[in-house]
């Protein structure tokens, strides 16, 4: 819910902003806002570390993914990789455009999916569920976990944010 809250913020005009500066990245755009080299390198640092840790997020994933289908070779695990890297530097930008448009029809149909057994379920009804959903309380720590926290997440993830600059390139 909370990235949902996080992607409504930068359609209603954040995204736009971020897109009109004319930078490429989140260091560029501390240094042109602070005007601080300093600044600019200690983005870059981290924003090189956020990339790599997200890299060795997806690449342990993957190997859970390959050995799901019963591929326990690291030569899939290469093959796997190897085929990601072709694809995301001959296509460029747009093969990441074309990506996200792929996940986005495939989150939108399985929230439509969910939606529709949730509708027509003869275990429980859709009024029902929100009665439940009122009757229950949050606590505050529960707020933040679940609305906040992926709210800002959303706001400052570096791929979302390289996009927005991209935009107008």
């Amino acid at each position: 819910i909370g990235a949902a809250l996080g992607l409504a913020v930068l359609g209603l005009g954040l995204g736009q902003r971020f897109a009109r500066f004319n930078v490429i990245t989140v260091g560029a755009l501390l240094k042109e806002t602070y005007q601080s080299p300093l600044l600019q390198k200690i983005g870059g640092i981290l924003s090189i570390c956020s990339l790599f840790f997200l890299l060795v997020a997806q690449m342990i994933t993957s190997m859970k993914l390959l050995n799901n289908f019963g591929l326990h070779n690291i030569g899939w695990f290469i093959i796997f990789w190897l085929m990601i890297i072709f694809y995301a530097t001959r296509g460029g930008f747009r093969s990441v455009v074309a990506t996200d448009i792929v996940q986005s029809i495939f989150f939108s149909l399985g929230l439509f999916f969910a939606f529709f057994v949730l509708c027509f379920s003869k275990d429980i009804s859709f009024p029902q569920v929100f009665s439940s959903c009122a009757k229950s309380t949050l606590s505050a720590r529960d707020m933040v976990s679940w609305f906040i926290l992926p709210l800002f997440f959303v706001l400052v993830e570096q791929d979302l944010i390289q996009r927005f600059f991209a935009c107008l390139l």
